[in-house]
């Protein structure tokens, strides 16, 4: 059984991989939408048929979209998943390439 220390640990590196992510996919989304002919979040929310203030918080990094969005997200965007999030066991910090 693990110590309580290790688990405290293990669950903020988890949380730091996590935000990361999100950091990542945020600002990624953000560069590839007008690059996708969309001027505002609202007018890609309307594309995808979510809220704006969902869509929103995409780009602020404030939550994740659910991998079945993620599905409709990149050929709106034409853009691919491995372009929105961080590769897989990376956890140094990433730098985000301009959209294709």
């Amino acid at each position: 059984m693990s110590r309580p220390c290790e688990n405290t640990t293990q669950m903020a590196k988890q949380l730091t991989f996590e935000e990361n992510v999100r950091r990542t996919f945020a600002q990624r989304l953000k560069l590839a939408r007008p690059s996708a002919g969309f001027g505002s979040a609202a007018h890609a929310a309307e594309a995808l048929n979510v809220e704006a203030a969902a869509y929103r918080k995409w780009e602020r990094g404030d939550a994740m979209p659910s991998l079945g969005m993620l599905e409709r997200i990149c050929p709106l965007l034409d853009v691919g998943a491995n372009y929105l999030l961080p590769p897989p066991g990376r956890r140094k910090k990433w730098t985000t390439p301009k959209p294709p």
